[in-house]
């Protein structure tokens, strides 16, 4: 390994073992048997639907990603992003902001010259774009679901909703 690659990876192996300690010292802190006994406690039935409704939606932005992708002639497998998409999700864990994640995803989809960086890094500012846009859709669905539901404000504050 080079001196320019240790270089590089050191910053990045400080901040995964600083977000491994705070991990740590809060599992510590909190007390690993109440967590244990809460996670006792939890319905599987809705921790199942949420986890399954997570695989679908990154599916999804991966199809997402691809479409846009393959609109500007570049062709990546289906499997491959959706692991490069994992791992800028793990990078959005440990680097100081969301964007550390979209440029290693912007890398792993630019294996090629210049003209495929540009436009895998675009491709990830452009699917940025239309998740900020969906999001911003959906936003009045949610006083619309809370009005169905009879959910009241008290009942989110508290963390209890019937």
């Amino acid at each position: 390994m080079s001196g320019g690659s240790r270089r590089r990876l050191l910053p990045v192996l400080l901040r995964t073992l600083l977000g491994l300690g705070l991990l740590a010292a809060v599992v510590v802190w909190l007390d690993p048997s109440e967590i244990v006994a809460s996670l006792a406690q939890v319905r599987r039935g809705p921790l199942l639907l949420a986890f399954a409704t997570q695989i679908l939606a990154r599916l999804i932005w991966t199809y997402r990603w691809r479409a846009i992708l393959g609109a500007n002639r570049l062709e990546r497998s289906f499997w491959g992003l959706f692991a490069a998409l994992h791992i800028g999700l793990f990078f959005n864990t440990f680097l100081p902001s969301s964007v550390g994640g979209d440029v290693v995803r912007g890398y792993y989809a630019s294996r090629g010259g210049k003209d495929q960086a540009v436009i895998s890094y675009l491709s990830v500012v452009i699917e940025r774009v239309l998740g900020l846009a969906t999001f911003s859709g959906m936003a009045p669905l949610a006083p619309t679901a809370a009005l169905a539901t009879g959910t009241r404000d008290t009942e989110l504050e508290s963390g209890v909703v019937e």
